[in-house]
């Protein structure tokens, strides 16, 4: 079994569907690597997500899988909010917010600026009440709490702890990054194909590239 955890580079988003879909993670890199091993993989990725739900949902779902051949993790874009709260997911980044109660339903409504922006982020919300909160939260967010220091530091405390559980359970931790460089990190997707130059998403087949080096890289 392969459990893979990341934001929507790890999901597969736009290989077949544009935001989450669970056709997109059947041509994800994890899905690949899993196929290449003849096991299963059950993806956790998803659209928005950040470090430190991604930390948080590997610690969670780690211990309740036995046979486990690797842990993929792709680590994102540093300054991102993500929460569950009265069975409702909200996120958050600079450009976007979301709020829904499933995330792998397309939402009702859209805000949608001429051009993103750090101050006219795209509002997507499954019902018209929740825009309101939306703009608060982030009118908030944006002035009090949006630090890329801040958030850089503490997703390499993710890392490492994540490191450090993975080698207690002696569990393979294979590692992605695509932002930015990190520290450990030696598959930097970002640099394997122009796709984050030009704005866009991995194809199908820049996933079987990244699969490709992954499985060399680890020597699967």
């Amino acid at each position: 079994m392969i459990l893979a955890f990341g934001c929507s580079v790890a999901h597969g988003a736009e290989t077949v569907a544009s935001g989450n879909s669970e056709e997109n993670i059947l041509y994800s890199y994890p899905a690949l690597v899993a196929k290449h091993l003849n096991t299963e993989c059950s993806n956790w990725a998803f659209c928005g997500n950040s470090n430190e739900n991604i930390f948080h949902q590997a610690i969670e779902y780690i211990p309740q899988y036995n046979d486990i051949t690797a842990v993929i993790v792709g680590w994102t874009s540093p300054v991102r909010e993500v929460w569950h709260c009265d069975n409702r997911l909200w996120q958050f980044i600079p450009s976007w917010c979301f709020t829904s109660q499933d995330i792998l339903t397309p939402v009702g409504h859209i805000k949608d600026p001429l051009k993103w922006s750090d101050n006219t982020p795209r509002m997507c919300f499954d019902k018209q009440e929740y825009l309101p909160a939306l703009e608060e939260i982030y009118r908030v967010l944006i002035k009090y709490k949006f630090d890329i220091n801040e958030y850089q530091k503490k997703r390499q405390h993710y890392i490492v702890a994540l490191r450090s559980f993975c080698q207690n359970k002696n569990i393979k931790l294979i590692e992605t990054c695509w932002d930015s460089e990190v520290d450990g990190v030696n598959i930097n997707l970002g640099l394997i194909s122009p796709w984050v130059a030009e704005c866009r998403h991995p194809t199908k087949e820049e996933h079987e590239m990244i699969a490709k080096i992954i499985i060399h890289h680890y020597k699967l």
